[in-house]
């Protein structure tokens, strides 16, 4: 299997590209947030609330602060399935880390502040 990201070779042991480092998971169309939900748990040692909302807006904020720094790609594979592609170390993942839990943060901070003004 090739890497959709770089065209390498994918390690079938390990699912590591041996081009970008990136781990790989294929996945159908309909599991991509089960899986995205799954990565959360799986890096920040979360155990996620059984409240499916929560669920979806917590997995919503982690792909969108990992998305935008680049450490999850999700790459259409074919029409019914998705290639994701995540890298759980270096500065990119840390970056969106802080991102993750800062901005929720800023956010509440900005509004205290404007609704006690």
């Amino acid at each position: 299997m090739q890497c959709l990201y770089c065209n390498r070779l994918i390690n079938p042991k390990n699912s590591t590209c041996f081009g970008c480092g990136a781990q790989v998971v294929v996945v159908p169309e309909e599991r991509l947030w089960v899986c995205i939900a799954e990565l959360l748990q799986e890096a920040e040692g979360w155990k996620l609330p059984p409240v499916n909302v929560v669920i979806f807006v917590i997995t919503w904020w982690y792909l969108m602060c990992m998305r935008t720094v680049g450490s999850i790609t999700t790459l259409q594979m074919a029409p019914d399935s998705k290639e994701i592609h995540y890298q759980l170390t270096g500065g990119w993942y840390w970056l969106g880390r802080l991102a993750f839990y800062l901005l929720p943060l800023v956010f509440v901070l900005v509004c205290i502040v404007l609704t006690i003004q």
